[in-house]
């Protein structure tokens, strides 16, 4: 309380503050508490002209309505205070030759009032800094920073110092002290964040010199952009007008803010558009002229690398009124634009541009024009001989200046049109030259064009020699054939067969024919006359049907007419079914000799059968099996046990022969003995079975009928 003491023996101070007679006044706050969380705070700040100015800084306390605070200060005997401060900073005057104490006091009248104490010394109370600004950027591992201080302030800050702190598990803090305004910090980790903070360095004009907040500085930006996509369309409703759409990605998406993007045309004519985009794509409404445009990531320190991409103009503009626009050389130095007359009542605004063919490097002018629908230009670098160049006629809408407001959507080109200060002969000929589909006539002659930049003019077409190639005779006649421009291939007719050539091939300009091709060699087929051809077609085909016929007809044969026949189709069969010849087997099946004439004798005697072996052997020779099936009758009984049973076949045929000899009225009962006589003293191992059959005596034939 010994504080409290000196303050109220103050009686005089002249200030701003109120004068008070400390010595009645301290009864008012004795009882109010000390309350550390105000953190009071009194310093002074340069205002300019070598001057300070001084202040108290401090924070609530605990009451929560609204509070007001009093503020006391004393320097040696003098005391003065201030009632009724709503906010929570105030200035003051002091002695800058006197200690200096203050005493906060808030809600002097409530019971729970609570108090504050400050004390210094005013020549360590002049405060510098921290900077009102500071920048930073990261690149190749080094971090560089700037930093502003406020405008009073500058003339006393001769040096400053950075600390800064990497962020991770293992954190490290660094410090570097710094002249002027710029530093560089070098060495960092480019995939590592830091926090950095700034205060200038304490000197006898600044004797305070506090710490900035922490700037956290994000990891450096490595990877350039990568182009996904470039997509450039005819705008739908503008005409000389495209849509020109980019897209594109990073793979550091979670360290950047955004993108830089930055317009601007290739012939380097201002406006260089920029702005910023949070997405990875853009579309722009641009004129046939060429663009380079640039991409690149950025966070708050550091920029990755440039993604560049050139726009080339279009390679033909089919614009309204591009047909009249017409080109004049003069010179390497000087030529005329001209176009239709009728532009003049929509556009006063012009831009002609020109470059060569392929070729990103564009010159450029910009005009104004309201007269005459022509221009003439005056070149600064000259034109090269042989060289295409490309012309572009731009309009713009705005009348006011003909200076190109914007990149984006400013102007439309009208037409474009290519021409050359000289033209010459074409330097190279056709490649790829192939000779395809030879006839005995003809063939088909291909190649490729000649590259543009050895045309050196404008292409009127080609010319095509050939003749007929003998190592002999050299004085052929040479034949040529033109075609365009356009043309890759020709058809060479009435040409002889069996016969070489030799072809050449060449291009031609206005300055005339360029260099010929290597000379190709070909022959034509030997000619087929059509006479022998279908002759030779006609006897192969015969051939052909001739062995088809032959096995058609051996398949025909084997089924129609096998080579032995089927016993249920023979004649003999069909023929067995008479009535007659029905009961003539039956007769003959059961051997049995009935009486037909009561006048005759039927005298029956046993002929020498056949041996076995024998009639083994026979049959063999003549039957494939035997099928003879016969019942149990009296045959079986009249016959030898050694007879063996007929053919099948050959019993058939034995039948058919019976028939006829008994059924024939004109054969007589003589010539009947006689034939049975024959067959009797005739049997031979070989005979067939029909003769041994007919021979036995085991019937009269004439007493049958």
């Amino acid at each position: 309380m010994s504080t409290l003491g000196s303050l109220c023996n103050l009686t005089n101070f002249l200030s701003i503050f109120t004068l008070v007679n400390c010595s009645t006044s301290c009864m008012k706050y004795e009882h109010c508490k000390f309350y550390p969380g105000h953190h009071l705070d009194c310093f002074g700040r340069w205002v300019g002209n070598g001057k300070k100015q001084w202040r108290c800084e401090w924070e609530p306390g605990t009451s929560a309505h609204r509070n007001t605070y009093t503020l006391f200060k004393q320097q040696g005997e003098y005391c003065g205070a201030k009632d009724n401060i709503s906010s929570q900073n105030k200035e003051i005057t002091i002695f800058q030759k006197r200690d200096l104490t203050v005493l906060l006091v808030e809600n002097l009248k409530s019971p729970n009032c609570t108090k504050a104490v400050f004390k210094g010394t005013p020549t360590d109370l002049v405060r510098c800094g921290p900077p009102t600004q500071s920048s930073f950027l990261r690149h190749s591992g080094i971090l560089d920073l700037n930093v502003v201080w406020m405008k009073h302030e500058e003339r006393y800050i001769k040096d400053f110092n950075l600390k800064y702190t990497t962020m991770g598990e293992e954190r490290k803090v660094y410090a570097k002290l710094f002249k002027g305004k710029n530093g560089r910090v070098d060495g960092l980790d480019s995939s590592q964040s830091y926090m950095v903070q700034i205060k200038c360095d304490r000197n006898s004009d600044c004797s305070q010199c506090p710490w900035s907040h922490s700037y956290i500085i994000p990891p450096e930006l490595k990877t350039k952009p990568t182009l996904i996509h470039l997509e450039k369309t005819n705008h739908p409703t503008a005409k000389g007008i495209r849509l020109v759409t980019i897209t594109w990605q990073t793979v550091e998406i979670d360290k950047l803010d955004g993108y830089f993007i930055n317009v601007q045309k290739a012939s380097g004519e201002p406006p260089k558009n920029q702005f910023n985009t949070s997405e990875g794509a853009i579309s722009l409404h641009l004129s046939c002229s060429a663009f380079t445009v640039h991409i690149s990531a950025f966070n708050n320190v550091s920029v990755s690398p440039v993604l560049t991409r050139n726009i080339e103009n279009c390679d033909a503009v089919t614009s309204m009124g591009a047909e009249r626009l017409h080109v004049t050389v003069h010179s390497k130095t000087s030529f005329t634009v001209q176009w239709d007359s009728q532009l003049l009542d929509s556009y006063n605004c012009y831009s002609v541009e020109w470059s060569r063919k392929n070729q990103h490097k564009t010159e450029y002018l910009s005009f104004f024009e309201d007269v005459a629908s022509n221009k003439t230009v005056n070149l600064t670098e000259s034109l090269k001989p042989y060289k295409r160049y490309m012309l572009y006629l731009h309009t713009r809408p705005k009348k006011e200046t003909c200076e190109l407001k914007h990149v984006n959507g400013s102007e439309s080109t009208y037409g474009s049109v290519q021409f050359y200060y000289k033209e010459g002969t074409p330097i190279s000929p056709p490649t790829n030259i192939s000779y395809n589909n030879v006839t005995s006539s003809s063939l088909v002659l291909t190649w490729s064009p000649i590259p543009e930049d050895d045309l050196r003019g404008f292409l009127l077409g080609y010319i095509i020699y050939y003749k007929e190639y003998s190592s002999r005779d050299t004085s052929a006649a040479e034949k040529v054939a033109y075609v365009g421009a356009e043309t890759t291939s020709y058809v060479i007719e009435d040409l002889k067969p069996g016969t070489g050539y030799n072809v050449e091939i060449s291009g031609f300009t206005r300055a005339g024919t360029g260099v010929r091709s290597i000379k190709g060699i070909f022959q034509t087929c030997t000619q087929v006359y059509m006479k022998d051809t279908v002759i030779i077609m006609i006897f192969v085909a015969a051939i052909v049907l001739l062995v088809v016929a032959c096995s058609i007809v051996k398949r025909m044969k084997a089924v129609l007419w096998p080579s032995l026949p089927n016993p249920e189709n023979s004649n003999a069969i069909q023929k067995m079914e008479n009535s007659r010849e029905i009961e003539q087997l039956k007769m003959l099946q059961t051997l049995q000799v009935e009486e037909w004439h009561t006048n005759e004798l039927l005298i029956i005697k046993e002929q020498a059968t056949v041996s076995v072996p024998h009639l083994v052997t026979a049959e063999s020779k003549v039957c494939t099996r035997a099928s003879v099936r016969d019942s149990d009758t009296p045959l079986k009984s009249l016959l030898s046990p050694q007879t063996a049973f007929t053919c099948g076949y050959t019993t058939m045929e034995m039948f058919q022969q019976l028939l006829t000899f008994q059924s024939s009225p004109s054969m007589t009962q003589k010539a009947r003995e006689r034939l049975i006589q024959d067959d009797v003293g005739e049997t031979k191992p070989g005979q067939s079975d029909v003769g041994q059959f007919s021979s036995s005596s085991l019937f009269d034939l004439s007493t049958t009928f």
